[in-house]
């Protein structure tokens, strides 16, 4: 039973890490935080996602929450935006942070988000067979 323990704990661990190693080293060569200077803000991260956190960090810490906002170019309901942007409970480790650590941080939860695809998928694989196949590890990795 120790044996089956152990296989289970080193699939999942393995469905976490590999994944996580493949982002870092991505990362790395890139040159993106925590590696360099670049980040991933660009296109709608950097111009909505990252505004729309800013805002609503905002609005937490003074608890004074408001569907509407004009930071919205002319204005706009915020409901959609935090619909789409908040589903992920990952989104909520943001709020941890400084605005200006925003960035540095968007970058850890995308990690932990892609990390957590690969516990998922095995999870998934593993519901469908009756063994650990560690060689699926690699397939939806994509060594």
């Amino acid at each position: 039973m120790q044996t089956k323990h152990k296989q289970v704990i080193s699939y999942y661990g393995l469905s976490f890490g590999l994944p996580l190693v493949l982002v870092l080293i991505g990362f790395a060569i890139m040159g993106l935080v925590p590696f360099g200077n670049h980040n991933l803000l660009f296109s709608d991260l950097g111009t909505q996602y990252m505004p729309f956190l800013a805002e609503f960090k905002r609005q937490v810490a003074h608890l004074n929450f408001s569907a509407y906002s004009f930071s919205l170019s002319l204005g706009g309901n915020l409901v959609p935006l935090a619909a789409y942007y908040l589903i992920s409970p990952f989104n909520l480790l943001l709020l941890l942070g400084s605005n200006s650590q925003l960035p540095v941080m968007v970058s850890y939860v995308i990690a932990l988000k892609i990390c957590t695809m690969g516990v998922t998928m095995s999870y998934f694989l593993r519901t469908r067979t009756t063994t650990y196949h560690y060689a699926a590890l690699i397939f939806f990795n994509g060594l």
